[in-house]
């Protein structure tokens, strides 16, 4: 098989590798409703005169920032990594052979043993291929 990378595959492989497992995402999902709920009755409280304390702003301040971080920082820091990393978008060629991964590029030419893959992670376009916890290779 043969692949390159682009700015968008290495964005998506980034959000493959973040994505939570099912029961992190749904307890995720029952905090971000929580802390919807709390803004909205930090907010009501405010408009209505009971100023207890800056929380309303300081909870969609720090809901905002992690927005804009997930959504454009992230992205950015992966599409300038790739600017920097010249072999990344590099044609190259794998084939998955008995002993391991075997992958060939203009630069390198290697075997990535099957013993020494942790996990995988298999997204809509993507594998994700783990050498450690943090570390993982991106086939197409």
């Amino acid at each position: 098989m043969q692949g390159q990378l682009n700015e968008r595959d290495l964005v998506a492989a980034l959000y493959l590798h973040m994505r939570l497992r099912r029961k992190l995402a749904i307890l995720g999902i029952f905090l971000v409703a929580l802390a919807v709920v709390a803004e909205g009755m930090g907010v009501m409280s405010w408009l209505r005169g009971q100023r207890t304390g800056p929380s309303p702003l300081i909870l969609g301040g720090c809901v905002t920032y992690l927005g804009v971080f997930l959504g454009v920082v992230l992205p950015w820091r992966v599409r300038r990594t790739l600017r920097q990393y010249k072999g990344a978008s590099v044609p190259y060629s794998f084939s998955l052979e008995q002993e391991g991964i075997h992958y060939e590029s203009q630069h390198a030419t290697g075997i990535v043993p099957w013993d020494h893959l942790q996990h995988w992670r298999e997204g809509r376009n993507h594998f994700l291929l783990y050498r450690a916890n943090t570390i993982y290779q991106v086939l197409p």
